[in-house]
This record gives C-alpha cells, structure tokens and sequence, in this order.
C-alpha cells in the first residue's frame, strides 16, 4: 500500500511546473502516516476472520467515526442531515454486521456444530477489528486536517510523503516484531520468512505488485476526478467499488449472498452520499442557509490559516487573518486556476481524503 503511495511522488515531480522549487513541510505528514500503518494493520487483521465483501462495507463507518471527531475536536457544526447520515451509516453497519453472522454458519458448510460456533465469533472479532481500524483512519483524517491542511502542499506529494513515512514506520515495525517471541517461540510477524514465501512464489509476488499498481492508480484517478468533476461522482464511484468487491467475492471467492447485506449497503451508501451532499433530504430546515455555509468556510479558511502560520512560526495578526481567508476563499490562486492541485483543495474529513471541499 505505502508503496503504491510512494509512486505519486513520481507523478508529482514528472507534472509539477519545471522551475518550481518550492519547499513544503513534509513532516507534517509523519503524525498521520502512523495513523494509517495502524488502521491498515488492524483492518487487514479483521479481513482474515471475516470476507471482503463485508470489510469492505464496515469500512463505510468511517463517516460516522469521522463525522463525529470532526465535531469534538475540531469543533465543526453538525447539521440536522448531517445527523441524519450517521444514523444511517449506524444502521447500514449494524445490518452488514449481522447479515455476515448470518452467513457464518452456513458457509461453514457440513461443519459441527462446534465449529459453526466458531466462526460466527471469529466473524464478529473480524468485523469488530474493521470498524476499529476506521476509528483510526478517523483519528487519521482529522490530525491531517489539523495539522496538513494549510500548507498548500500538493495533493499529490501529500499522498506520496505519507507512504514514505509509512513505509518507515513499518520498516521499524517489522524489525521489532522480528525478535518479539511469539506463540511456540516464533516470532510474532517473520519478515524473513514473508520473504521467502514471497521468492517461492511468483503468484504471491504478481499480487503484491497488483496490489501497489492499484493503490497508486487509485489514488491518482481519485485527484483527478474530483479535480474535473465534483464530490457527488467521487460517492458514486466509491460506492460502485464495493460493488465490484461484492460481486467478485460472490463469483470467485464462495461467499454466501444473504438480503440483509443489500439493505445493509443500501444504507450505507445512502448515509455516505447524504453527508457529503451528493443527494439531499427533502426538507429545507435540515440544511444550513448561504450565510452560515460562507461564515463556515470563512471560519475554516481562518483556522487553516492560523495553523500554517504557527507552524511555521510567524503567526500573523487578527486582522491578515482575516483578510488572508477572505482571499483564500474568494480569489482563485494559479495552482486553483489551471496549475497543480493542491492538498487543501481536496481534503475533506467526510468519506475519504480526496473529496473537493470547495464546489468552485
């Protein structure tokens, strides 16, 4: 994955303007790096005990988590549909988490019944360590919006800085779980047997390799997307990637189909697009006026403002504040008018990291 991240750099240095040489505050994307190493690790502990299929729709959680910590520690308003999606997003979890139990037993085919227990707990844990490793992704997020945005780094070098302090934070990692005893006196992640498995093996390496390709394709679709079109087409196409999950998982990898993950993902999807405004409820009073949506965005350019300014330690008067957001919002720089994408004009702590803030 963080490999797959490094190699935006590449797309970054290859498109940026020749004779910029502009330099940015790449440490600012360790704090979050960290973040994803853990939620990454965590979920892909929770996909060894549950299917993709059903990984892949508990991590739609992530809106609730994010939704959530955006409002206490980053003190943004919550309006009434706002609500309305975490609960949706609530109850689309809960439905997909029970259907999978459902499941359980029966793809356990003639098993015991013993076993039958057995996998419906394993299938609970799995679920559980998936919706935990969205609160991370959520921690994640809301640090990056805190601490990232403001630097008008570009959105691709923001992708690519974080994989290489993830790829960092792993190498450390696995060098100390490699001499952590583990269970029977092994360690508890072999790194060098990983290796070696992977040198035996040309189907585990072309996978490996597909799974980097994809990762930095979709990373790079993904600014691209929300550069030409707009947050609604971004909540469609994330909601057709489940799908696609889903469907291959039904035809290759033997999952069971049960109704309630349709209803489940029904509503997921539909609290997803609700809370970033790609469909609307059909009630006026549950949406905030044009004045309070600019003295939001007035509100956010400020603290952005106020957060590079104290990073890089000249925090400016009240007054350059205010004046510099009120820039920021209605004045187009170069890099918005035609020129490179940058990461603040992405970054929104809804659905994913790469969701277009400002509908210009």
């Amino acid at each position: 994955m963080f490999v797959g991240e490094i190699s935006c750099l590449l797309v970054h240095y290859m498109t940026r303007a020749r004779g910029c040489r502009k330099r940015y505050n790449t440490n600012v994307c360790a704090l979050p790096a960290m973040f994803d190493i853990s939620a990454t690790c965590i979920m892909y502990v929770g996909l060894t005990m549950t299917t993709a299929t059903t990984m892949q729709m508990m991590r739609g959680t992530v809106v609730f988590f994010t939704g959530l910590f955006s409002a206490l520690f980053l003190k943004r308003r919550l309006w009434p549909f706002h609500w309305c999606a975490l609960f949706s997003v609530c109850v689309g979890a809960a439905v997909v988490g029970y259907a999978s139990l459902l499941v359980a037993p029966a793809e356990a085919g003639g098993a015991s019944p013993a076993d039958g227990e057995h996998g419906l707990w394993q299938r609970l844990r799995g679920d559980a360590l998936v919706v935990v490793s969205q609160l991370f992704v959520a921690t994640q997020m809301c640090i990056e919006e805190r601490f990232v945005t403001g630097h008008d780094m570009p959105a691709l070098l923001t992708v690519g800085c974080e994989g290489l302090w993830g790829l960092f934070g792993l190498f450390v990692l696995l060098a100390v779980l490699q001499h952590t005893p583990g269970a029977h006196g092994h360690p508890v992640e072999d790194t060098i047997d990983a290796l070696a498995q992977i040198h035996n093996s040309p189907r585990v390496l072309a996978f490996l390799v597909a799974n980097a390709c994809s990762i930095a394709v979709f990373n790079a679709i993904g600014v691209t997307i929300t550069k030409t079109a707009s947050a609604a087409y971004r909540m469609v196409l994330d909601s057709m990637r489940t799908i696609g999950v889903w469907a291959f998982g039904l035809a290759f990898a033997g999952e069971s189909f049960h109704p309630l993950q349709l209803v489940g993902f029904a509503f997921l999807a539909l609290g997803a697009m609700l809370y970033n405004e790609a469909v609307a409820l059909p009630c006026s009073a549950a949406y905030p006026s044009e004045r309070q949506r600019e003295e939001d965005k007035a509100r956010l350019a400020e603290r952005r403002l106020v957060s590079a300014s104290r990073s890089s330690g000249r925090l400016s008067s009240a007054e350059e504040c205010h004046a510099s957001a009120d820039y920021r919002l209605y004045e187009l720089s170069d890099a918005e008018a035609g020129g490179e994408r940058l990461f603040d004009d992405f970054f929104t702590p809804h659905l994913s990291r790469w969701t277009a803030h400002f509908n210009r």
